[in-house]
């Protein structure tokens, strides 16, 4: 993942769900200049929603263990570093940690990811519109359980129409993506708590729901979009790269951007 807009607010010029930051690019600027930007600007609290410069709190850093580039012409050692940035939300004072990786290899990128709290689902491979209104659902958690449910319900219904299916109601949508083959019945019961309380959250029953509830139905979402997204993907790419090596004598195959 090149980086991850932490910070989002619409913006029509964006590919994402805004750019309350930009992200640096690593041939433009050095990684002193990242790390400051980084610490300056604007980060959504996914605790509470709200988009601030946080106050920075310090951090802590790691160099990983290093190993030889057998694939490069001059082949020598890599060493790869991560820091784990602590910031203090101003809204609702709760920490946010964000970790930034960078390599002494040049042409490897600069990288930023949200720790905590953490976000499971990134954009690759997933389609925009769905990470997007994903993102959205999630950062909704703090400010209101009800508009969240509704948020996620919408996700998936989104997700049935990015697969195919369009006519009917929701249920119906997720018992012909089932029937298909197109997603697992081990998700039916987990469609069915989403679906359910995301009806129960539009129709503005007297219900109130808990942060317990509402994390459980983030986490089973999650898992819809990387079962469907994410893990075909991820699962090509380790295929191809363990191919790569059986084909090139054990080399490493290089990383792509």
């Amino acid at each position: 993942m090149k980086g991850l807009n932490l910070c989002q607010e619409q913006n029509p010029d964006s590919k994402n769900y805004g750019d309350c930051e930009r992200e640096l690019e690593p041939s433009v600027y050095s990684v002193i200049e990242q790390e400051a930007a980084l610490i300056t600007r604007p980060h959504v609290c996914f605790h509470c929603g709200n988009c601030s410069v946080m106050r920075y709190i310090g951090q802590t850093s790691q160099k990983s263990s290093t190993y030889d580039l057998q694939e490069r012409e001059q082949p020598g050692v890599q060493i790869d570093h991560e820091n784990w940035h602590i910031f203090e939300c101003p809204f609702c004072h709760r920490p946010v940690i964000i970790s930034s990786r960078y390599s002494d290899i040049d042409d490897y990128p600069y990288t930023i990811e949200l720790k905590y709290p953490k976000i499971s689902i990134t954009e690759n491979g997933v389609p925009m519109g769905i990470y997007n209104a994903y993102l959205a659902a999630v950062r909704t958690r703090g400010i209101d359980h009800h508009i969240c449910l509704m948020s996620l319900r919408r996700v998936l219904e989104m997700i049935c129409k990015d697969n195919g299916e369009i006519k009917g109601s929701l249920e119906n949508k997720i018992d012909r993506l089932i029937k298909k083959g197109a997603l697992s019945p081990v998700f039916s019961d987990a469609c069915w708590i989403i679906r359910q309380l995301g009806n129960e959250a539009a129709h503005g029953d007297n219900k109130e729901r808990f942060e317990y509830e509402v994390e459980e139905i983030i986490n089973y979402i999650s898992e819809i979009i990387r079962y469907l997204y994410v893990l075909p993907i991820q699962a090509k790419n380790t295929r191809n790269r363990i191919e790569y090596e059986k084909q090139n004598n054990g080399k490493y195959k290089p990383a792509k951007d």
